[in-house]
């Protein structure tokens, strides 16, 4: 399988609470919500390495570990593998990348109008226990 041009981490909370990221404009306006953290691969770079220094870079924390959770295409084209980890208790996320905030989110807020509809899709596809979101556009 090719690799994404994406890679994401859904990461949450030992109560189950999604730590989310709101991105500057026009940004923001592009993406349309809060989304997962994470974003493009660099030429050359692995999808777990293009993780870790997308983790550096937004909240200067990468976990220890973290799995694959599901792969998402949009008109049959792959965009991203999203993966999963757990923030351990009394974490510093006090680092955040300039005009980039971090939130707390509630499972049943997730999938709710805040979200960017991709990873609102992607987030709901992963509270069902699916590992593949396939969106026509």
């Amino acid at each position: 399988m090719p690799w994404p041009a994406y890679c994401c981490l859904i990461l949450r909370t030992v109560d189950g609470h999604f730590l989310l990221e709101r991105r500057p404009e026009p940004e923001h306006l592009r993406i349309g919500g809060l989304t997962c953290l994470g974003g493009g691969r660099e030429p050359g770079e692995s999808p777990e390495d293009c993780l870790r220094r997308e983790l550096r870079e937004e909240v200067a924390w990468v976990p220890p570990y973290f799995q694959p959770a599901l792969t998402f295409t949009v008109a049959g084209q792959l965009v991203a593998w999203f993966y999963t980890a757990t923030i351990p208790l009394g974490l510093d996320l006090s680092h955040q990348e300039p005009g980039h905030s971090l939130e707390l989110v509630p499972p049943e807020a997730a999938t709710g109008p805040r979200i960017s509809r991709w990873h609102r899709a992607v987030l709901d596809a992963y509270l069902q226990g699916q590992s593949q979101v396939h969106l026509d556009a």
